[in-house]
């Protein structure tokens, strides 16, 4: 016995349409929380022991556990 089908209809009106995505309806995404800037002479963010300090490329550097923040070099 074959499974009950809706027949095709000629009219596109007529057919069921997958929802849309992006509508009003749906919650908006959550805001994300940005932290401040991390500052020299700081504990460490990441790992919270270290202070934090310039390296020779101007990069704010961990001595604990090695995190590095920066653009990876400064104009000088």
């Amino acid at each position: 016995m074959k499974p009950d089908r809706k027949p095709l209809t000629a009219d596109p009106s007529e057919r069921e349409q997958p929802p849309l995505l992006g509508t009003a309806s749906e919650d908006p995404p959550p805001a994300t929380t940005a932290r401040k800037p991390f500052r020299q002479g700081e504990l460490c963010g990441i790992c919270g022991l270290g202070i934090l300090d310039y390296n020779g490329l101007l990069d704010l550097e961990c001595p604990v556990c090695g995190y590095t923040e920066g653009p990876g070099g400064g104009c000088t």
